[in-house]
Formats: structure tokens, C-alpha cells, sequence
């Protein structure tokens, strides 16, 4: 079973994010994130926004999640993806939470990919602003 790495600091920028094009491709392996930033986008906040600690187990078609955001319990997912395109034509990572729950949830992250990192861009699940969470292989 999947334990959430170690804590990063999330800290947020108020401007707007840089857009991810490149895509790539996402290399199977263990994941941890190691930096999250906030963009709450021009007069929007700035400072300290907590902590995140996520571990992902990619393989070709499936991942799993661990992850704990400041004192929270621990929550897991699991599902399948695809590479995809957003409505603009930039490339996507397309997971379907399959586990926990019933009901299959898909949704799309903007993303860069290289042998050793992952970036995406995803709800930063406070106030709906983006984060830009980025991954290592271990």
C-alpha cells in the first residue's frame, strides 16, 4: 500500500500561472511530489498555504495515490488514464478515479512530462485556484 511522501510547503503567488504545453511522456514509476506552488491569480494572495505530502504509482494505463494535505487523514485513489487534449488542443493527462466509490470520475490536468518529473496543473482544493504540483521518480 502506498504511504504519502514527506511534506512539501505550498506557498501561493499572486499572478497567473505559466501555461504547460509540452506534454510528454509519463515514465511508469514511483512519484513524489517535491515543490506545489499556488497561483491565485494578479491581487490574489501570497504566503504560506500549508503543506501537501502525495506519493503516485504510475504504470502505463493505471495509478494509484496516496496523499495527506496538512493535518487531514490520509486518502487514496486508484484508476486508469490516457493521454488526451484539452479544449485548446494542449495536451492532458486523463485519469477515471475508479477506487474509492462507485461512480467513475474523469477529468483532465495539464501537464510535462520528462524521464524523471512530472508537472501538472490541478484544483488546488481550497478556494478553486490552480496548482502547479511538481513530481520526482524515486
Amino acid at each position: 500500500m502506498l504511504e504519502p511522501g514527506p511534506p512539501v510547503a505550498v506557498e501561493a503567488f499572486a499572478k497567473n500561472p505559466m501555461a504547460l504545453t509540452t506534454g510528454g511522456t509519463i515514465v511508469p514509476g514511483t512519484y513524489r511530489v517535491t515543490a506545489a506552488t499556488d497561483y491565485t491569480g494578479v491581487g490574489g494572495v501570497s504566503g504560506p498555504r500549508g503543506t501537501m505530502r502525495r506519493t503516485m504509482l504510475f504504470t502505463a494505463t493505471a495509478y494509484e495515490t496516496a496523499r495527506r494535505d496538512n493535518d487531514d487523514p490520509v486518502k487514496t485513489f486508484a484508476g486508469t488514464w490516457v493521454y488526451g487534449k484539452s479544449g485548446t488542443g494542449l495536451p492532458t493527462w486523463q485519469p477515471t478515479d475508479t477506487c474509492p466509490g462507485t461512480t467513475a470520475t474523469t477529468y483532465g490536468a495539464l501537464y510535462e512530462a520528462t524521464p524523471t518529473t512530472i508537472k501538472m496543473y490541478v484544483s488546488n482544493g481550497i478556494d478553486g485556484h490552480v496548482r502547479l504540483v511538481t513530481m520526482t521518480r524515486s
